[in-house]
């Protein structure tokens, strides 16, 4: 655990711009606009082997680049939102405005278009065969477990408070999220509420992450401090006061949550 504190206070002082502009390799050409990229934190991913990294360039386009020789995979037609399935084989690409596009990372082809443009966020279960989606649609806030073979609904999930943030858990049992009135864990199977923290608290902007066994779990609320929580006696064990909104964006903050929650 001082490990972890000492990694969070440590993380703190760093921006999320910075490091991806320190840990991407610098074969890019700048030509097409990497450094000029407002929005880097949001638009520079790994995919979760490593040998992929995929990036809105300067051409308006996703390239999807080999990380260690810098050689160019594949460029895709498309400059929304974005990140790798766990096998690191399809990219996903998402707006609040258009659909849910499943793309071959190897050769750029669309594999599967979900018709969604309520979506807020996305993210896959730890098999890759689902992908569960946080929209906000008049009136209704919820999640939404998509079949990604056959672009059908498993489940949907409504809550009456949005929801900012939702992962899966290791074994792909749950789903945790942020929400506006508290840290909830979802069934993946069924959409019951499995466990509830910090209910009727207000968790703006709130960030969530499992750690590696699913034993704990860490959520940054409204961005002031960081919580750690075991997941099975539903018990907090420890809260680090640390100012967490780096730079004012939620992007670096779930990334110091996600990176946290590696040592718990």
């Amino acid at each position: 655990m001082k490990k972890l504190i000492t990694t969070v206070i440590l993380l703190t002082g760093i921006t999320l711009n910075v490091f991806a502009q320190q840990e991407i390799p610098m074969f890019f050409d700048s030509e097409l606009g990497l450094q000029s990229n407002d929005n880097i934190e949001r638009r520079v991913v790994y995919s979760p082997d490593g040998s992929k990294i995929a990036t809105v360039l300067g051409n308006g386009k996703i390239t999807i680049w080999d990380s260690t020789s810098g050689r160019e995979i594949t460029r895709i037609d498309n400059n929304f939102f974005f990140l790798f399935s766990p096998n690191g084989r399809q990219l996903v690409t998402f707006s609040t405005a258009e659909d849910i596009i499943i793309w071959d990372a190897a050769s750029g082809v669309l594999i599967q278009r979900i018709q969604s443009t309520s979506v807020r966020n996305i993210t896959f279960s730890p098999n890759g065969d689902h992908l569960a989606e946080i929209f906000q649609e008049s009136g209704s806030n919820g999640i939404r477990i998509w079949n990604i073979a056959n672009g059908t609904v498993i489940k949907n999930i409504e809550h009456s408070q949005r929801i900012w943030s939702a992962t899966y858990s290791p074994n792909g049992m749950h789903i945790l999220a942020a929400t506006n009135d508290g840290i909830i864990i979802w069934s993946s199977t069924n959409g019951n509420i499995h466990n509830a923290i910090g209910s009727g608290n207000r968790y703006v902007s709130g960030t969530t992450k499992y750690n590696p066994n699913g034993r704990y779990a860490a959520y940054a609320a409204n961005n002031i401090a960081l919580h750690i929580f075991n997941t099975e006696t539903n018990q907090e064990t420890r809260v680090i006061p640390v100012q967490l909104s780096i730079g004012g964006t939620v992007g670096n903050t779930f990334f110091i949550v996600q990176m946290a929650a590696k040592y718990l």
